[in-house]
């Protein structure tokens, strides 16, 4: 987020990780939620759409399936 952009949410976890937004409408805590998904899922996200652009990639080059 930009420095000129201050978020309408606030994240926290508690002791044992689970997140909480605080957000002052409702659009701001659908912003919040995509951040913690980014934060929790990032590298999750990255693999399945390398593995999406691979598995057509890989398709074409292997030929027909036996």
């Amino acid at each position: 987020m930009s420095a000129l952009h201050a978020p309408a949410f606030e994240i926290w976890r508690e002791s044992v990780g689970i997140p909480h937004i605080r957000a002052k409408s409702d659009a701001a805590a659908w912003e919040g939620l995509g951040c913690m998904h980014v934060r929790d899922r990032l590298f999750q996200m990255d693999l399945t759409r390398r593995r999406a652009w691979l598995g057509g990639r890989m398709g074409r080059t292997r030929g027909a399936a036996r």
